[in-house]
């Protein structure tokens, strides 16, 4: 595929851009930093559910494309033992 068609390709679909190695790093990686905040400070720090923090890292087919917002992740790494 040449470069102008792939960049077509990822305006219509920007999801597809992304491998499930990547995918799977960032949810994995999210998962971490959120059980090492704690999960009620997680919630206190991003203003976000339980539920909802569990839908980032989840990997089940609905959650697939659902990343935890940039926001969240700094307001997190702030109070985290070490960068994640």
């Amino acid at each position: 595929m040449t470069p102008p068609a792939k960049a077509a390709l990822l305006r219509e679909n920007p999801g597809d851009g992304m491998t499930d190695a990547a995918k799977r790093y960032l949810k994995r990686h999210t998962e971490r930093l959120i059980k090492d905040v704690g999960y009620a400070a997680a919630c206190d720090l991003t203003g976000r559910s339980k539920a909802t923090l569990g839908r980032y890292f989840s990997e089940a087919d609905e959650h697939a494309d659902r990343f935890i917002p940039v926001d969240a992740v700094a307001a997190m790494e702030a109070a985290a033992s070490f960068p994640h």
